[in-house]
């Protein structure tokens, strides 16, 4: 096995990652007083995963304007944030609040948040008792704040960050019992609409961020025979959207509201300040599925293909 083989082999196994990258910090005071999750509460956590430009943000839209979850922008940290509040757990409750929210607070993306700044939930959660201080709350509570803000109350809060499939060994610890849902989609089509939006300028790039996120998904359900989930392929959702909402919701215990959130763009954060979502304004319909074979040439197909067969 040569040096790629094996960073991708622990890229994508996630049993190994938690103490991969606690090793790899070499900085951390862990005492037996630190607590990643909250007893059995996180089986109310939801969290969207599978390769990016799979329609996860369309379901995150139909998600949130059909069913009683609140979902904020992608936030690219919260693996950062476990291993954080892991390796400072012999520190104060208050120092772990505010580095931890500090995190996401000061990160480049978080101008998609429509809230200038955390330091009021910050201040709520420095007071909290010492039976509710655990990272699990910390950031279960944060999002139902978030909901809050937003003015869409929901009972359920969840999670969509495309990059967090390859950290789910990570979010495990923190998160032992969330539920999960996988956006599938053909990888011709994925590595197009990545070269279309401009996220990614490489072909055989692209055809690695599907593998990468096909092979961490696979081997994270095979690891955790007992996980609550379910697969959604893209090319069913846009094809038939209210019953493939029909049975998330059912699958994941997850109701439909009372009443469909209209506005549900107008809160959405990184959807109205990024270009790459801008399809998430249409309705679904069905005429980006094989487009990748259309706009890609034959070469480009052989290496993606060479890419995910190898």
């Amino acid at each position: 096995m040569n040096m790629n083989e094996l960073r991708f082999f622990y890229k994508t196994n996630p049993k190994y990652q938690f103490h991969m990258r606690l090793i790899k910090s070499m900085t951390f005071k862990v005492t037996k007083k630190c607590r990643l999750e909250d007893d059995g509460a996180s089986k109310d956590f939801i969290f969207l995963v599978g390769c990016g430009r799979s329609g996860n943000t369309l379901l995150r839209r139909l998600m949130m304007q059909e069913m009683d979850i609140y979902i904020p922008p992608e936030t690219y940290v919260l693996p950062e944030q476990i291993m954080h509040f892991y390796r400072n757990s012999g520190e104060s409750w208050d120092y772990k609040v505010k580095t931890t929210i500090s995190l996401l607070e000061y990160h480049k993306e978080f101008d998609t948040f429509n809230v200038l700044t955390l330091r009021d939930f910050v201040e709520e959660a420095c007071r909290w008792p010492e039976k509710e201080q655990s990272l699990f709350n910390l950031i279960n509570k944060l999002y139902f704040w978030l909901s809050v803000n937003d003015g869409v109350e929901s009972r359920f809060v969840g999670d969509k960050t495309p990059l967090n499939t390859l950290s789910l060994g990570v979010i495990r610890k923190a998160f032992p019992r969330a539920r999960y849902i996988c956006m599938k989609r053909d990888p011709i089509d994925v590595v197009s609409s990545y070269i279309n939006s401009g996220l990614c300028g490489d072909v055989s790039r692209a055809a690695e961020r599907w593998k990468a996120s096909y092979c961490a998904w696979n081997n994270f359900k095979t690891d955790n025979p007992n996980l609550r989930f379910i697969e959604v392929d893209y090319e069913k959702l846009v094809s038939a959207p209210e019953n493939t909402i029909l049975e998330i919701s059912g699958r994941i215990g997850v109701p439909l509201r009372e009443k469909r959130v209209k506005d549900i763009l107008d809160i959405m954060g990184d959807v109205c300040l990024r270009k790459h979502h801008a399809s998430v304004y249409d309705a679904p319909n069905r005429k980006s599925i094989g487009k990748g074979k259309k706009f890609l040439t034959d070469r480009e197909i052989d290496i993606i293909n060479s890419v995910i067969n190898a």
